[in-house]
């Protein structure tokens, strides 16, 4: 699961840097075009918003990701006590039983 949420956010980090690359296209297009200053006002209205939408995404898929591979430790951490228990407690019968 760790791995599908960081090539997600993979994705949107390529997608937050194309909608860069096309708002500077648009910022050199626009004094060829005066007539069209209302229309590249508004592709840099939408282009700011998704910015902001996907950077919001990002920062939370990050915040599961972190999380994700703090409990993917803990559990680590349980097994590994766990199964030193087990050890432990078959020395112990060996022991008992001589």
């Amino acid at each position: 699961m760790t791995d599908k949420l960081k090539k997600l956010i993979h994705l949107l980090k390529l997608n937050r840097n194309v909608c860069e690359r096309l708002q500077g296209f648009c910022r050199r297009m626009q004094p060829q075009f005066p007539l069209a200053t209302l229309y590249f006002d508004q592709c840099e209205s939408l282009m700011d918003n998704f910015k902001f939408q996907t950077e919001t995404h990002i920062l939370q898929f990050e915040s599961v990701l972190s999380r994700a591979e703090g409990i993917g430790a803990l559990v680590s951490g349980a097994a590994q006590i766990m199964t030193l228990g087990d050890r432990t407690h078959s020395i112990t019968l060996t022991r008992s039983n001589r």
